[in-house]
């Protein structure tokens, strides 16, 4: 029945379960993205950069991944940070990985409307982005709210064929540049001058490059098999990004022949540029259009994922009762789809009333720039509260806690990167956006339990957590 808490149990197989988790990591915007800025900083020695991160991010994944063994569960970092720490520090990480969902649904949809705002134009059709992007939200409403499945599916074509036309130019580049008698250069797996404390802040943007690879945790109560294929996920997922971004960023790199100058001229759109030069023009329009895709399979997989925390946390009595409900029909978590989607369009409604004739560059770095601070903390709770479970169950030995303590340093690296030198404006700001959210997060919550208390038949309607037991388990 509607309110009954109870997704659709096992009806994800496990390449749609990796559809999620793919989908949310979005590799080719990524590579559009976050290679660029990483090149900022490091310069050439973008793939060297990549390298460090992949393994800091394994070791990133080291408790989340544990956690999924035993606990396989919607509510994803929340449950997994309630188990060692509470359900405090759990709500708090689930309600800022949440918020890392919505930012990164609201940043996707912003540059989708913007990409193709510009892919329209150069056909001779001029649309605002804000007018693209609210059609897009409203078709990732109905797809959140009504088939999980078919959301998947989806999702896994769009990022197929996005990466596949990146692949197709890096492939391209490599072969031409190979050909041209000097060889590929090793200079993007190599430091090239840079000083340890500059390649620290290049590992640490490129560690942010893999934040949401956790999403398929989300779906522990719908995946078949959960504690066997969401850990094969997660690991698939981190380890495929990493030397996706690796590779594609040292094509990034050659493919401007090492000249960091050539680069900056195009830092706007480098994957464009290159296929300009190295295919064609329609080929350029097609990589954008690909990216396009991605940010839209982006889109879609934060909308899944945010509904899901919430209904996790919703059905512990830390959110209002009727975010549990799930829709008797499509077994998907439908209060908490219109929650999230309806912030979705409200922001990004605000944002358009107050810069009209802008584009939408400053919401959706605004957007990524503060997710980047809040995935940070919802990682380091449920790092702790890894290191706090598992030790006091016994279930770690001493020596294994190496990994997830090098992890926290990690995490403590990127957030102090990201807010020291002080950004310029609004970058100076993301922190507050962050602290704010997660302060409003605390006053929801103990309104929510004074309301939940007040009326306790509801929630109990509502179910239960399904995060199995560790007896079930060992």
């Amino acid at each position: 029945m509607a309110g009954s808490g109870t997704l659709k149990k096992g009806s994800l197989n496990l390449l749609e379960t990796i559809a999620l988790s793919a989908a949310i990591m979005a590799p080719s915007a990524n590579t559009a993205i976050s290679v660029p800025l990483v090149i900022t900083v490091a310069g050439s020695s973008v793939s060297l950069a990549f390298v460090f991160a992949i393994i800091l991010a394994l070791c990133l994944s080291f408790a989340i991944l544990k956690f999924n063994r035993f606990f396989p569960s919607c509510g994803s970092l929340y449950t997994f940070t309630e188990k060692g720490l509470g359900k405090t520090a759990g709500f708090a990480s689930g309600w800022m990985l949440a918020f890392t969902y919505l930012l990164f649904a609201l940043g996707s949809s912003a540059a989708f409307g913007l990409y193709v705002s510009i892919l329209l134009s150069e056909i001779g059709l001029n649309i605002s982005w804000i007018i693209i992007s609210l059609v897009f939200l409203a078709v990732v409403w109905v797809l959140a709210y009504r088939n999980i499945n078919l959301s998947m599916r989806v999702m896994l074509v769009l990022e197929g064929i996005s990466i596949t036309l990146v692949l197709i130019l890096v492939v391209v580049i490599f072969v031409t540049v190979g050909q041209q008698g000097q060889g590929i250069p090793l200079a993007p797996l190599q430091t090239n001058g840079n000083s340890w404390s500059v390649m620290a802040q290049g590992v640490a943007l490129a560690l942010v490059a893999f934040a949401g690879f956790e999403g398929a945790s989300c779906l522990g109560e719908e995946a078949k098999n959960p504690k066997k294929n969401i850990p094969m996920t997660i690991l698939g997922t981190v380890i495929f990004l990493g030397i996706f971004l690796m590779v594609t960023g040292y094509g990034q790199v050659i493919g401007f022949h090492l000249d960091m100058n050539a680069f900056y001229d195009a830092i706007a759109d480098p994957l464009g540029t290159l296929a300009g030069m190295y295919i064609s023009q329609t080929y350029a329009t097609l990589v954008t259009l690909g990216i396009a895709l991605s940010l839209l399979s982006c889109t879609i997989g934060c909308a899944c994922a945010a509904s899901r925390v919430f209904l996790g946390m919703s059905r512990d009595g830390l959110l209002h009762r009727r975010i549990a409900a799930t829709h008797p029909k499509h077994h998907t978590p439908h209060i908490a789809v219109i929650v999230s989607m309806s912030l979705l369009v409200v922001v990004e409604a605000i944002y358009f009333f107050f810069n009209t004739g802008t584009d939408s560059t400053g919401l959706f770095l605004a957007a990524f720039g503060t997710a980047a601070l809040s995935v940070v903390i919802a990682y380091l709770l449920t790092t702790l509260s890894g290191v706090v479970y598992f030790l006091r169950e016994r279930l770690w030995r001493f020596w294994q806690i190496i990994i997830p303590v090098i992890a926290m340093a990690a995490l403590v690296l990127v957030f102090v990167a990201n807010i020291f030198p002080a950004p310029a404006f609004p970058g100076n700001l993301y922190p507050y956006l962050a602290l704010v959210w997660l302060v409003i997060g605390f006053i929801v919550m103990f309104f929510s339990r004074r309301s939940n208390k007040a009326h306790p038949a509801e929630l109990s309607d509502a179910g239960s957590s399904e995060t199995g037991s560790l007896d079930e388990t060992v």
